[in-house]
């Protein structure tokens, strides 16, 4: 049994009974949408055509929602529905990554994430989703699959039906008969040249993502949406000879590489096409927490692998590295673990990953291995501490048999966000093979910089100059081999590069990189110890921040509906 949906776009009227219905059902909060009409307008007077597209949960045969869920709250039924169990769910928002058709939003009220259930209560009952029957030109339908006998299996079978985002895998079960591409794709419709009675509003901390710029316009002016939504103002619109939509779309692309041919090409027999009403979503589910918890991990993570190393340094005389690093260690680990904890909607529940965790997720197996580095942590820094306490000295076996075990934890605890950031596959800018690996130099990077700290003034820092340069240099190499000049396999992933590179994140992207080689040429041209190792170690660091922050929120730039 595999319940779908088709959606007849010939049929629909663009009336909201839809969506109207489904609010009422399920009591959905004001500003947000289980279920959500989106219009867009091709041409331009007097052949204009207006087409409806409606807009759910799209319950994937390989749901990624489900798959990233540490707790198991989204879960697939035997009859294919995607349903959600809000007593469970910890609002972290990595359903929202996962799921590339925007489908999940978090309750206001119950601070859990929700989406359409394909009113499982009602199916079970054999009875159709609200919105089906409210439906005045039946343009939805819902039906069985598998059951031949099914008008849904007839249709699926018989007329030609589009899906959205196919070669995301995840098999989708919503079928558009004579859908629109352009309304089924995101960013394939311009909302430069505004919306339908108001303006969709977007955080005036997210970029135009036409312009790449926030709260502006490709020209400077101050459109419609401003700080609360985009476009372009009418006295752009002006000094053309071009109608205001197909005008705005021209003026907004012209900032885009690579788009400007397209809408500029518009009386060449394109026609424009043009969002004009739309929902609102959140588009930086991930926010500054996520940035900071991937500084904090890695500094955490990296001093016990300089610790773990000493040996091999030539730093195991140093006191000051062979517990200064373990205890900086420990302060990251608790710095690491509260944003962990209250990046969560629901932080009360966090305790519950541990107990009902999903294997399938890394942000499961990540709370599994985190909880072992800490336990590995703090018993090679207790060790450590009798070491040179004057008390009872540990033997040696002690280090011996923590020693690696320690180097290993602290390795996955760095790079396990690699494959958590992977399976956020709405994301496609995060979706590099090489993450897993740059996230363990940024670690070794973040470790040396704060040892180097540690011993610049009164200590022998000479080991760690070369080490910090070169994971600094991987680093650097990582990025522009991996992320900017490489060429992207998708227009998202371009996008999200953009943001990062020439957009509203480009301060911060090259603040990074500029910190960075500072650091380097720091440590180069006056060695990593004195005042200049501090410099040198504060530079990598705050330059390793910026870059985190650059890299989360561009990722998330680009729409997702």
């Amino acid at each position: 049994m595999r319940y779908a949906f088709v959606i007849d776009q010939s049929r629909c009227i663009g009336c909201h009974a839809c969506s109207l219905a489904c609010k009422s059902e399920h009591e959905v909060p004001l500003g947000s949408y289980r279920t959500w009409v989106k219009y867009v307008e091709k041409g331009y007077f007097p052949d204009v055509r207006r087409t409806f597209s409606v807009l759910r949960c799209n319950h994937c045969e390989n749901p990624p929602c489900v798959e990233i869920c540490p707790v198991t709250a989204l879960f697939q039924r035997d009859d294919g529905i995607v349903d959600f169990d809000r007593d469970v769910c910890i609002g972290c928002k990595a359903c929202m990554q996962a799921c590339p058709y925007d489908a999940l939003y978090m309750h206001p009220d119950h601070n859990t994430a929700e989406k359409c259930n394909f009113c499982a209560h009602r199916i079970e009952i054999q009875l159709e989703p609200p919105c089906a029957t409210v439906c005045p030109a039946e343009a939805i339908l819902v039906g069985d699959l598998d059951d031949q006998s099914s008008r849904v299996a007839q249709l699926v079978a018989t007329e030609k039906v589009d899906v959205r985002k196919p070669e995301k895998g995840t098999i989708p079960k919503v079928f558009y008969i004579e859908g629109e591409p352009r309304a089924l794709t995101p960013g394939a419709s311009d909302p430069s040249g505004g919306y339908m009675w108001a303006d969709r509003g977007t955080s005036t901390n997210r970029p135009n993502v036409h312009t790449g710029v926030a709260g502006a316009t490709a020209t400077g002016t101050t459109g419609p949406g401003d700080s609360t939504g985009p476009g372009v103002g009418p006295e752009a619109w002006m000094a053309t000879d071009m109608p205001p939509a197909a005008a705005a779309q021209a003026l907004a692309a012209a900032a885009m590489r690579g788009e400007t041919d397209f809408y500029t090409g518009v009386w060449a027999g394109l026609s424009p096409a043009r969002t004009v009403y739309d929902v609102a979503h959140k588009e930086t589910p991930w926010g500054a927490h996520v940035s900071a918890y991937l500084w904090t991990k890695s500094i955490a993570a990296g001093a016990f692998v300089i610790a773990a190393l000493a040996p091999w340094l030539n730093l195991a005389g140093s006191s000051r590295l062979t517990l200064g690093a373990p205890l900086l260690g420990l302060l990251f680990l608790a710095i690491t673990s509260f944003f962990l904890i209250v990046d969560l909607k629901r932080p009360e529940r966090f305790w519950t990953i541990l107990v009902r965790p999903n294997w399938d997720s890394w942000l499961a197996r990540g709370a599994f291995i985190i909880t072992a580095f800490g336990l590995l942590a703090t018993m090679w820094t207790a060790s450590v501490i009798l070491e040179v306490s004057g008390g009872p000295r540990p033997p040696d076996w002690v280090f011996a048999l923590l020693r690696w075990p320690l180097i290993a934890s602290a390795l996955a605890t760095a790079g396990y966000s690699g494959y958590l950031f992977a399976q956020a596959k709405a994301r496609d800018f995060w979706q590099n093979p090489m993450l897993p690996l740059h996230l363990v130099v940024q670690c070794v990077a973040a470790g040396s910089a704060a040892s180097l700290m540690l011993l610049a003034i009164g200590g022998n820092a000479t080991a760690l100059g070369p080490t910090l340069v070169g994971a600094l240099g991987i680093h650097l190499a990582l990025i522009f081999f991996g992320e900017v000049t490489v060429t992207h396999a998708t227009v998202d992933a371009a996008k999200a590069a953009h943001a990062m590179t020439r957009g509203e994140y480009a301060v911060w992207f090259w603040s990074g990189i500029v910190l960075t080689l500072l650091s380097i040429a720091s440590v180069l041209a006056f060695g990593p110890s004195g005042w200049a190792g501090i410099l040198s170690g504060l530079a990598a660091l705050l330059g390793l921040l910026a870059y985190e922050h650059a890299w989360n929120y561009a990722g998330q730039a680009p729409p997702l509906s």
